[in-house]
């Protein structure tokens, strides 16, 4: 199995990531959104596992994110849900544990 590269992202230049269903395993790589340029995050029906990087919720130029059908575990980032330009967020078929942020509900 082929994982992302640990240091995807750094060069602060990606845009654009899709990588749907082409059987890659490990983490996502931390640097994925370097200097706030990643719009697009499609890591669908893979076999990624381990949290979602809290760098990743701090991503507010990502306005699709589909995460489907992996092994993600951890909770879901409450950053998600404050970011600026999001259309599109896709969790279903993961391993996430615990509640949903209490911030998507605007009931803090």
């Amino acid at each position: 199995m082929l994982e992302l590269p640990a240091n995807l992202g750094r060069n602060g230049k990606l845009l654009r990531h899709d990588v749907a269903a082409n059987h890659l395993t490990g983490t996502i790589p931390r640097d994925l959104c370097k200097k706030g340029r990643l719009e697009t995050l499609i890591l669908m029906e893979n076999y990624f596992v381990g949290p979602i990087p809290e760098d990743l919720g701090e991503c507010k130029s990502l306005n699709r994110v589909c995460l489907v059908k992996n092994f993600f575990s951890g909770t879901i980032l409450v950053g998600f849900f404050s970011m600026p330009f999001l259309e599109m967020l896709e969790l279903s078929d993961n391993l996430f544990t615990g509640e949903l942020p209490s911030e998507i509900s605007g009931l803090h």
